[in-house]
C-alpha cells in the first residue's frame, strides 16, 4: 500500500498533465491508462487507502462474474443444474489464484483486469466493441494482451469444434 500512498499524495491536486509527467518518470515502463486511473482516484479519494481496496474488492468481483459468463458461452456449467462443486469451482479458483492477490493489493489492475474480463465477455457474446474494452485494459498493463487472443482461441476451439469442444 506504501505505493498507493505515494502516488495518490502526489497526484492529489495535479492537474492532468502534470499527473502525467509525475507517473512517466515514476515508472520506466508505459501503461498509458494508468495516469488517468491514477489521476482520478487521487482526485476522488485522496490518500484513503480503505476506498481504494473497495473499488478493487469490487472490480474482482466484477471480474469474476464476467469469467463466469465467459465459461457459460464455452458450455462449462456454472449455473443452475451443475453440481455444487462445478458451479463454485471456476469462482473459488478465481478467487484464490496469484492475479486475484495481486490484483486486490495493488491499484488499479482490478479495474483493468474487470475491463477486459468484460470486453471477452461481450466479444464472446457477438459485441465486437468488448474489443475496446480488452484494448483499454491492455492499455492499463501489459500482461492483458493475453484478452486480445482469447477471442481467437474461443473462435477456433468453441464456435468451430462446437459447444461441447470444452
Amino acid at each position: 500500500m506504501f505505493d498507493t500512498l505515494l502516488i495518490a499524495e502526489r497526484m492529489q491536486g495535479m492537474t492532468f498533465a502534470q499527473a502525467w509527467a509525475f507517473y512517466i518518470s515514476y515508472h520506466s515502463y508505459p501503461r498509458p491508462l494508468r495516469v488517468p486511473e491514477w489521476w482520478l482516484a487521487a482526485q476522488l479519494f485522496g490518500t484513503h487507502v480503505w476506498m481504494y481496496e473497495v473499488v478493487n474488492a469490487a472490480c474482482y468481483g466484477l471480474f469474476i462474474l464476467a469469467m463466469i459468463q465467459v465459461a457459460q458461452s464455452c458450455g462449462i456449467a456454472v449455473g443452475e443444474g451443475s453440481g455444487r462443486l462445478e458451479r463454485n469451482g471456476l469462482v473459488i479458483g478465481l478467487a484464490v489464484c496469484y492475479p486475484a492477490a495481486y490484483a486486490i493489493l495493488h491499484y488499479p489492475l482490478a479495474l483493468n483486469l474487470a475491463l477486459g474480463g468484460w470486453g471477452l465477455a461481450l466479444v464472446v457474446h457477438g459485441r465486437a466493441w468488448g474489443s475496446l474494452l480488452i484494448m483499454l485494459a491492455a492499455l492499463g498493463h501489459e500482461i492483458l494482451l493475453l484478452f486480445c487472443v482469447l477471442p481467437m482461441v474461443y473462435h477456433v476451439t468453441v464456435r468451430r469444434l462446437g459447444q461441447g469442444a470444452w
